[in-house]
């Protein structure tokens, strides 16, 4: 029987490295209490911590009649059902791009390295089971991109000392206006298609160096 190395690749946002962001936001609020309030066991203490001074924001919104109005987005880019087979977010595929406004910079001095330690359990655990992971950069609008640099560079930095197989550099994902959606990191299909032909790009030229064998190699994304 052959054997195969299962590859598994993360691509996180730059801003997940800084501010505490990791930990959650008003999203994982709105999560917990509105979708699944079971999951608040599951919480970290430190997430806990993070999330509990937007409670009473959150709970306040719940007095605002719009809370209770159906607000579905008109393109449906966002529904659940705008996802293909492959988990890929395809409603917005064949629309054209909007003007998109630029990320402001982030406080280098806020880098979180536990998000490194979390990395490292998951690339630890992948290894008991024989899997690979590989880190990638996500595909950025050039001019988030220029007013991030300093801590886009702090992040690669972070990732080589750390020892993690990193494919590409943060240059290399860099994607001009004319490839985004409606956000810095949201692409339109002809984006999609660039940043998924450099990333195969990578893992091939990767796979030539830490894998003995490429051909056995089954791919996971």
């Amino acid at each position: 029987m052959l054997e195969r190395t299962i590859l598994l690749w993360v691509s996180p946002e730059y801003d997940h490295f800084f501010n505490r962001v990791a930990l959650g936001d008003e999203h994982l609020v709105r999560t917990v209490f509105d979708v699944a309030p079971e999951s608040l066991l599951s919480l970290e203490f430190r997430q806990v911590l993070k999330i509990a001074p937007l409670v009473p924001h959150y709970s306040f919104s719940k007095l605002k009649v719009r809370e209770y109005i159906s607000e579905r987005d008109p393109l449906e880019v966002y529904d659940k059902n705008a996802f293909n087979v492959y988990g890929d977010n395809c409603k917005h595929w064949k629309l054209p791009g909007q003007n998109v406004d630029a990320f402001n910079s982030l406080d280098v001095t806020s880098f979180d390295h536990f998000v490194i330690d979390l990395l490292r359990e998951f690339e630890i655990n992948l290894n008991r089971i024989g899997a690979k992971l590989f880190i990638t950069f996500p595909g950025l609008q050039e001019a988030s991109f220029l007013n991030q640099r300093e801590a886009i560079k702090k992040v690669e930095r972070e990732l080589e000392g750390a020892g993690f197989l990193v494919l590409g550099t943060p240059e290399r994902y860099i994607m001009p206006d004319s490839l985004l959606f409606d956000t810095p990191y949201h692409l339109v299909k002809k984006g999609v298609d660039l940043r998924t032909s450099l990333l195969v790009e990578d893992l091939k030229n990767s796979l030539h160096s830490h894998v003995l064998n490429p051909k056995l190699v089954f791919w996971k994304g």
